[in-house]
């Protein structure tokens, strides 16, 4: 192996390792991404905040609403006399399981369309 060197490669390797001088712009960036990060954590502590308020103050119609939405999502579309026909189609013989392959579906096609 020759100890000969490009100097191209070794100019920019000595660009690479050059300290930058500016700090007041990594100063701001890093204050501003502080700040940042303070207010979308007053957002979310807002929301859940609004949530449980309105969970105590409507007298639980979220926890009612969510479990009639459960209950309901659970059943099954086509009612089967088969044992085993039942079990292979019970992944997909519901409304959740519908909407599983809808949120799949639509997914799949996001990705395909934009990446």
């Amino acid at each position: 192996m020759s100890e000969s060197r490009d100097p191209v490669l070794e100019s920019l390797f000595a660009e690479g390792q050059a300290e930058l001088a500016d700090d007041g712009f990594t100063e701001q960036l890093m204050a501003r991404v502080a700040a940042r990060r303070k207010r979308v954590l007053a957002r979310r502590f807002t929301i859940a905040a609004l949530f449980i308020l309105l969970e105590l103050l409507l007298d639980s119609p979220l926890q009612h609403s969510v479990n009639t939405l459960t209950v309901s999502l659970g059943n099954t579309i086509y009612e089967t006399d088969n044992e085993w026909l039942a079990f292979v189609l019970a992944p997909v013989n519901s409304f959740s399981g519908l909407l599983g392959l809808l949120l799949l579906g639509l997914h799949f096609l996001y990705r395909k369309i934009f990446y």
